[in-house]
Formats: structure tokens, sequence, C-alpha cells
């Protein structure tokens, strides 16, 4: 990459790309936090639904197990 002008140039968008990249990373944990806070809801909704269907299979339920597992491993 070729800088064309002065140094504070240079830093100014050192600390842009900075500014930036941390920003990226807030906002992604902060949807990491929503989405954790959101999933013991959505796992109690999965788990009437599947009660209240007939046609929900054993390996279906064993899925939404491994499913939540691993969420809970990752994410927890």
């Amino acid at each position: 990459m070729v800088w064309h002008g002065s140094n504070e140039t240079k830093y100014s968008s050192r600390e842009v790309r900075r500014r930036v990249r941390h920003e990226r990373r807030r906002v992604a944990f902060a949807y990491l936090a929503a989405l954790r806070g959101d999933f013991p809801s959505l796992l109690r909704m999965a788990k009437v639904i599947a009660a209240l269907s007939p046609e929900v299979a054993a390996v279906h339920q064993f899925e939404r197990l491994r499913l939540t597992a691993k969420f809970a491993w990752q994410y927890g």
C-alpha cells in the first residue's frame, strides 16, 4: 500500500480502521449476548411445539438436543 500525505494522515487512517474493528467486535458481542438471552425462551417454545406435534420423530428431538448442547458449549 502506498501512502500519500503526512504521517498524521497515515495515523488517522490507522486509527479509523482500529475504531471500526473495535465497533464491529462490540456489535458482534452484543448480538451474541442478545441471542444467548433469547435462546432459553426459543428452546422452551420448540419443546412445546414438539410435544404438541405428533409428526416430530425421535431423530428430530435428538437433533434439537445436540444443537442445544453445541450452542451452550460455544456461547454459554
